[in-house]
């Protein structure tokens, strides 16, 4: 009893080390959500004090769309006092080279104590692009206002843009998605010489792909395009292509240079690209050869058989 309680003991720390890196993983593996977070400035344009508050997510994931609000209000203005301001747009910057321009209809008219509110739709196209499949990028995040007005003294009126938020940390995620292709082929010569293109496409790792498109070349196919539409993880597709070589006839050549090409685009507009060249040998005449006895007697049965090449699925026999 003793021994058995000593080796339980010695047991235990290994057991609780074990339990402790299963958790770690477990916790890693997990994907924490970021909650939206809302930030304040307080800008001085001309005479005319602007306070803007916008909120937004801290991680930005390349399968979503975010509203942004933006929240403008006049809270002071110096001098003579202010007979116009308008808010013209938004210039939204993520880094240093995507730049979305955010324009009304027309423009907003402030006055002081009345708050103006917009929202601005963030894409994956727009903060995730030129990012492969499992990118994550640090960024920041920039706001800047067009605006113009003019004030009650007669100075000339004031136009341009002023950066309410010059570095918002942001992260971005391009989720791990990945796009799987098997391409086969299958013939049949019976009752007509059918060749059908297959192309299996499906979808693994994280998120979902806007579209998968095959497209056939070099081969008198029915339709060279066809395409999936959106696929999430774990969805597979099946694509057919159509060559019917009996209703080609004269048509039909004796062999065709085949390209498959496979192309899938995910949500922030990342392309995985395939490509299938084969040789398609087609023989458009079946041969046909009949085999007899070489010696029958009159008034009975005789076996007859015929072969086609290609071969055919069925065989005719008559006796």
């Amino acid at each position: 009893m003793a021994n058995n309680f000593g080796i339980r003991n010695r047991r235990l720390p290994a057991l609780l080390l074990t339990l402790l890196l299963v958790f770690s993983f477990s916790a890693y593996f997990i994907p924490a959500t970021a909650q939206p977070v809302t930030k304040e400035s307080l800008v001085n344009i001309g005479p005319v004090w602007i306070k803007v508050t916008v909120t937004l997510p801290t991680e930005l994931v390349a399968t979503n769309e975010y509203q942004v609000p933006v929240t403008i209000l006049i809270t002071e203005v110096e001098g003579a006092g202010l007979k116009v301001f308008y808010l013209k747009g938004l210039r939204i910057t993520i880094g240093d080279t995507s730049t979305l321009e955010v324009v009304p209809d027309s423009p907003y008219s402030l006055s002081p104590g009345r708050p103006v509110s917009l929202t601005v739709k963030l894409t994956p196209r727009f903060f995730a692009s030129q990012m492969v499949p499992g990118d994550i990028k640090d960024t920041t995040i920039k706001i800047d206002l067009s605006y113009y007005f003019e004030m009650n003294d007669g100075s000339p009126p004031s136009m341009g843009f002023y950066s309410a938020f010059t570095s918002i940390p942001v992260r971005v995620i391009a989720p791990r998605t990945y796009v799987y292709v098997e391409p086969y082929l299958k013939t049949d010569y019976d009752p007509f010489y059918i060749v059908r293109f297959y192309v299996d496409i499906w979808v693994k790792g994280e998120g979902f792909i806007e579209n998968a498109q095959a497209e056939i070349s070099g081969a008198p196919v029915q339709c060279y395009l066809l395409t999936t539409g959106k696929m999430n993880v774990e969805e597979k597709r099946t694509l057919e292509f159509l060559m019917n070589v009996s209703k080609l006839g004269p048509f039909a050549r004796s062999q065709y240079s085949v390209t498959v090409k496979v192309t899938a685009v995910t949500p922030w507009g990342y392309t995985y690209s395939y490509s299938f060249p084969l040789n398609l040998v087609i023989k458009p005449v079946r041969e046909t050869k009949v085999n007899l006895p070489s010696t029958v007697v009159a008034n009975t049965y005789v076996p007859v058989s015929f072969t086609l090449n290609p071969r055919s699925t069925r065989t005719s026999r008559q006796q």
